[in-house]
């Protein structure tokens, strides 16, 4: 039999998809690794027994701590398979070698004289069971901690978006910035908390199902659900940003046409959540790969190809300066064609800009960069 294999094969009904055997694992971990235990020190001196037990111990609170944790965040069976093929593969042949010379299928008198003229055979492989026990206590503990990390950056990601948004009504707190445009920032505001409460529920809903869904469904549901928040935060921070340039340059249209578009995309993120709230975790399950998953939370937010154009190099042209307003048109527009954007989708991005940007704007500024302009700025 493959040497690899041996301890993996003890647990041959390991199904990671069946919550009660998940559950009931961290324990039945710990029972076969302590019968082991017993078995290689049955016939070793007291102090080799209390020693290789006090090193199994370890490992038993670092099992115990990674279980507790994932109870209070997420399971992550990927975690425990690990452990099984490489370091219970290396306690279990550790413990073995031990016992050849102090284990229980060892003659009474024989373990006596080994423990009498092999001491120095024995305590070195004493050391190696040690070093075995400590490697996988030590595995354990960076895998609780990583995820304990996983659950403060969320944390810390739902914080930054809220701060973008505040940090962007300090900007408009100017007295020359619009009353309206201030509301505009505040109901961007209001919109976050609400896409943050709803990100806060559908997470609820997921690990809710714990107990009746399969726990690599739930790992799965739960990592596609921070992916998704973690992409939101970074796309959520450029908008912001780039609305905070254009309030320092004074470029209205602009910014009403970036705050427009965050809001929008804010929406689209508290609708995707809404759908997990509603489904749980069948919504990653009826055949829903992860890339599908993605795709779909992707268009509830992006909104079409001209839109996402339109973002894409507007952000692109605010980085060049200096500009005028007419001019970030230009700039977009050479940019496109240089990429190789069609003529047709490059008429459909300015339409699009300009019509929604021009809500806003004051008729000194609606005359200054005319609808019909846009048209005549493809080549």
């Amino acid at each position: 039999m493959d040497e690899k294999k041996r301890f993996e094969d003890e647990f041959q009904e390991m199904d990671f998809d069946d919550f009660a055997f998940y559950q009931a694992f961290p324990d039945e971990l710990h029972k076969n690794l302590q019968v082991k235990v017993e078995d290689a020190t049955a016939k070793a001196p007291e102090d080799v027994r209390a020693g290789v037990q006090g090193f199994a111990d370890e490992l038993y609170a670092a099992i115990g701590a990674m279980s507790a944790q994932e109870k209070e965040s997420a399971p992550v069976p990927e975690v425990w398979e690990r452990f099984v093929a490489n370091h219970g593969q290396n306690i279990t042949d550790g413990l073995a070698d031990l016992g050849s010379l102090t284990g229980a299928s060892v003659a009474d008198e024989k373990a006596k004289e080994n423990a009498e003229t092999r001491m120095d055979e024995i305590l070195e492989k004493m050391e190696n069971v040690a070093a075995n026990f400590q490697s996988g206590a030590q595995y354990f503990q960076d895998e609780k901690a990583r995820l304990a990390e996983r659950e403060r950056k969320i944390s810390e990601t739902m914080g930054k978006i809220v701060t973008s948004v505040t940090s962007l009504q300090k900007e408009l707190g100017r007295e020359d910035i619009p009353d309206e445009r201030k509301k505009q920032v505040a109901d961007l505001l209001k919109q976050s908390y609400e896409m943050l409460d709803a990100f806060r529920l559908a997470r609820s809903e997921i690990l809710s199902g714990r107990e009746k869904e399969s726990p690599r469904k739930v790992a799965e549901a739960v990592e596609n659900l921070y992916d998704s928040l973690n992409r939101i935060q970074n796309r959520f921070s450029f908008a912001v940003a780039r609305a905070k340039q254009a309030v320092r340059q004074k470029t209205d249209q602009i910014l009403d046409h970036v705050v427009r578009r965050a809001s929008s995309f804010v929406r689209g993120a508290n609708d995707a959540f809404g759908k997990v709230v509603r489904a749980g975790v069948n919504f990653y399950a009826k055949g829903r790969g992860v890339e599908q998953w993605i795709e779909d939370f992707s268009q509830a937010y992006d909104g079409n190809r001209a839109e996402k154009l339109a973002d894409r190099y507007l952000m692109k042209a605010l980085a060049e300066k200096p500009y005028s307003r007419l001019g970030v048109y230009e700039i977009m527009e050479r940019s496109m064609a240089r990429d190789g954007i069609s003529a047709e989708e490059r008429q459909s991005v300015f339409r699009d800009l300009v019509q929604q940007a021009t809500k806003a704007a004051s008729q000194k500024e609606r005359d200054a960069v005319p609808e019909k302009e846009a048209p005549a700025l493809v080549r």
